[in-house]
This record gives C-alpha cells, sequence and structure tokens, in this order.
C-alpha cells in the first residue's frame, strides 16, 4: 500500500511542473493508522498560478512534510491531528477577506498575526496586546471603552464591574484595564489589560495625552487627588468621536502603608513614620523620638507667625501724638477726628522669617459711638539693616478702611494690609507709624486703636518671639 500511495505522490510532483495548475479534490490516504511521509514536493512551474483546493489529508495519526513548501491551500481535513515537523508557514501579507473566529491570518495594518477571538468584534493582535476573558456582574451593561475592576470570579472566570474615582481606594487599586467591547450583563466578554483599544470617543483629549481613571468607568486627563485612587490608563493615540485609540498601559499608584517595609496602623492626625530598627521596619507615631537632633536650626517648614503690638509698645512722640487711655481692663490708644495724630513702633525681623516674603498687618480698635461710619487707618512703614540701611528713609505707605457697627465699644477688626517684603532680610529692623487719616473717614468720634498684629511667614523650627 505505501507503493501506491508514493505512486500516487510522484504524480503529483510531476504534475505541478507546469506553468499553470488547478488541483481539485486530490485525497491523499494512509492506511492501516500508520504514518505517511510526503518527501521533496517541488513546484518548478509559475507558482503564482498554483491553485490546490480541498485537500483532504485522512491520517489517524501523523503526516510529516519534508522540505515541503505550502502555498494558497484553502481547506486541509478534519482528520488532521497535527503537521511535524515543519519548518515555517508563509501567511498571505495581502490577506483582507475578513474576520472569523478562530481564524488565523496576516494583519497589514499592525505589521503582526491575528487571531480572531470569540464573539464577532474582538481581534487579538499577537505580541501587541493582552485581553483577559471576562465576566460582567454589574447591574448593568459595559460598553466598549469602560475602565473595569476584578471583583471576583465565577467558576474559572474573572468578573468585572465599572471602576471610578467616586469608589474606595481598594477598588481602584483592583482596576485590570478597559473593554475591548460591549459586554452585556451576565454574559462573557474581553478586557485589554495592555494593548490598543479602539473605536473610544477620545474627542475631548489630543493626541498623545495621559489618561487617568475617571469618574464612573470614564478617563480623564487630570490624575486623582489624594484619598482618591490614581490609577494611570494609558496613551491616546487617535483622538475622535467615534474611532478614537487608546494604548493601555495600567499604573497603579499604591498607598505609602502598602510598602513591604512599612506598618501602620490606627493611624491619627499628625502621625509620622519613624524607623523601628528592631522590627526592621517604618511604623507610624505621634509621639517620634529623635536621638540625634542636636539643633533645629536647619529643620525647615511653612507657618504664618503672629508679632502682637499693644499700646504700651507704641512711642508717641512728635508734635501730635495719640491720647493713651484706659478702657475697662483694656488700654487704647485714642485718635482724633479733627487732628492727625501719631503712634510710632518697630519690630526686629525674627530669625526665622522667610527672607523677602511679605508681611500683613491687621488694625484691632473700637470706638464710642453708634453710628456705622467708616474710619481710614493707614500705616507708614520703612526697612533699615545693621550697617546698611537707614532710619530716615522714605517710608512707604499702605491704608485700610473699616465701619464701625453702631455698637459702642464693640471691638472690631480690619482686614490684613499686604506689606511687600522684597529686600527684607532676617535681623533687619521694620518700622512703622501708624495714624487715622481723618480726610478719608466720617466717624465723628475718637477711633481707639487696641492692638496691631503684625504676620510673617516663618520658614524654620527652633525660634521664639
Amino acid at each position: 500500500m505505501r507503493s501506491v500511495a508514493y505512486f500516487i505522490i510522484s504524480i503529483f510532483a510531476l504534475s505541478c511542473a507546469i506553468a499553470a495548475v488547478n488541483i481539485d479534490k486530490y485525497d491523499l490516504y494512509c492506511f492501516n493508522g500508520g504514518n505517511c511521509t510526503l518527501n521533496n514536493l517541488i513546484v518548478t512551474g509559475n507558482t503564482s498560478n498554483l491553485t490546490i483546493n480541498d485537500i483532504t489529508l485522512n491520517v489517524t495519526q501523523s503526516i510529516t512534510l519534508n522540505n515541503t513548501e505550502i502555498k494558497d491551500w484553502n481547506e486541509i481535513g478534519n482528520n488532521l491531528n497535527y503537521i511535524d515537523p515543519i519548518n515555517y508557514i508563509q501567511l498571505n501579507t495581502s490577506w483582507s477577506n475578513g474576520h472569523s473566529e478562530g481564524r488565523l491570518h496576516w494583519n497589514s495594518e499592525d505589521a503582526t498575526m491575528e487571531i480572531g477571538m470569540a464573539g464577532p468584534d474582538v481581534n487579538l493582535q499577537v505580541g501587541q496586546e493582552i485581553l483577559l476573558r471576562t465576566k460582567n456582574n454589574d447591574l448593568v451593561d459595559i460598553p466598549n471603552c469602560k475602565v473595569v475592576f476584578l471583583s471576583g470570579a465565577s467558576g474559572s472566570k474573572p468578573e468585572v464591574q465599572i471602576v471610578g474615582t467616586e469608589d474606595p481606594f481598594r477598588v481602584g487599586q483592583a482596576t485590570i484595564g478597559l473593554t475591548t467591547e460591549d459586554i452585556e450583563q451576565n454574559q462573557l466578554g474581553y478586557v485589554t489589560t495592555y494593548g490598543l483599544v479602539r473605536d473610544c470617543n477620545t474627542l475631548e483629549f489630543s493626541e498623545g495625552s495621559a489618561l487617568y481613571l475617571g469618574y464612573n468607568g470614564t478617563f480623564t486627563d487630570t490624575p486623582a487627588i489624594a484619598p482618591n485612587a490614581s490609577i494611570f490608563i494609558g496613551l491616546v493615540l487617535r483622538s475622535h468621536l467615534t474611532e478614537g485609540i487608546i494604548f493601555v498601559q495600567l499604573d497603579k499608584q499604591s498607598l505609602l502603608g502598602d510598602l513591604s517595609d512599612v506598618y501602620t496602623a490606627s493611624l491619627n492626625n499628625y502621625d509620622i513614620l519613624q524607623y523601628d530598627s528592631t522590627d526592621l521596619r517604618y511604623e507610624n507615631t505621634n509621639t517620634p523620638t529623635f536621638n540625634h537632633l542636636t539643633s533645629l536650626d536647619n529643620i525647615f517648614y511653612n507657618v504664618t507667625k503672629e508679632v502682637s503690638l499693644e499700646p504700651s509698645s507704641f512711642k508717641l512722640a512728635g508734635s501730635n501724638p495719640a491720647d493713651s487711655i484706659a478702657i475697662g481692663a483694656f488700654s487704647a490708644l485714642a485718635f482724633d477726628k479733627t487732628t492727625t495724630e501719631y503712634a510710632y513702633s518697630s519690630v526686629h525681623v525674627p530669625p526665622d522669617y522667610s527672607n523677602e516674603t511679605d508681611w500683613q498687618i491687621q488694625i484691632y480698635w473700637s470706638a464710642n459711638d453708634a453710628t456705622n461710619d467708616q474710619v481710614s487707618w493707614c500705616v507708614d512703614y520703612a526697612m533699615a539693616r545693621e550697617e546698611q540701611g537707614y532710619i530716615n528713609s522714605v517710608p512707604s505707605t499702605v491704608c485700610v478702611n473699616d465701619t464701625n457697627q453702631a455698637d459702642p465699644y464693640l471691638l472690631l477688626e480690619t482686614s490684613r494690609i499686604n506689606v511687600s517684603g522684597i529686600g527684607v532680610y532676617r535681623d533687619d529692623n521694620f518700622g512703622f507709624k501708624v495714624y487715622r487719616d481723618t480726610s478719608q473717614d466720617n466717624l465723628t468720634t475718637d477711633a481707639l486703636l487696641v492692638e496691631i498684629s503684625v504676620y510673617y511667614n516663618s520658614d524654620r523650627l527652633g525660634y521664639s518671639i
């Protein structure tokens, strides 16, 4: 029987040596469950016109093709279990005849092999993307291009639901990718965990934009702010209303407490991490121990501090000083309505001052008056540096208006007046005089200065004023 098979093959090889050949319904049988070997099949003619249709190989075990080139076989019988060995398979790089589930063909656009997956809409570009077959166990259908998280499992299939920044952090951390097709509720469908997802609405984003997890399965070009989960989804490759393309490459930001050398328990406000050499890890505490801290001079932070100036700290000098009076348990400086009166003070710029940052002045005052009249407070100020500045330099002026509340002796406060800090450094001297600009207000009684607060920015620990 083997000689008969060899004779048929020989005729087949000979018939292929002409310029144009069509061979239809050619059967090769291997009898008695044996192995058939097809050796050195050579087509010498114009192979571009060679078509071999419906070759049926009825083989119960195996067939071996040695040095044989297979070109344009439209169908190989279902009884072929495997081909071994084979040197290569040359795919048709001009293929454009559509997709089909289970079909392997060449994708010339993406320059790779492509496999038709289950369902009519999904194809796997080999080596360029990773797909995960999932089950939709959400309460709604999940459209294409929705961000989903791993919500559980059903048998051997992972389950997914829509995820968004409105969900708890741990849910966001379970984000696995974008749906690459519409998945009906309780049905199976594919999620792309790496690679291209097509037919998305990316019109509002420019090409090359980074995308992050947004609200309710959407994506945004703005990363979420803690404590929401910040999940990098990928990049926009094409901006389009219906044909947008997203390159998916997830990157999830972890919690600080998830690091392998960090242990946090019962977190409280103002806790910090401190290393424990016994447990070989960082632990949270609100009572840290500083064993090697010898000075606070070089520990920096940023906070606003206040210097309060009471009436007793003012110098009542010059031609028209304000009157110092007592009102109950308070002392005050009384500024007359008809005469412009002055009070002087100075502040030594503290050693924790953040150089060249602005100052602010706020005035606390009162009046024995039952009207809603307005008072105009002004401050002339100047800066002087030891052995470099002059105390008689021309001052700058800032003013603020405030309205009486028609309630005698009610303690009032102005808004803060901003004072430029350009050129001001630690250990400088800040001198100023306060007065009431009677030409700009209409309060008919004395304006009573109770206190002035001077605010400045501090950038280091270890100093008190």
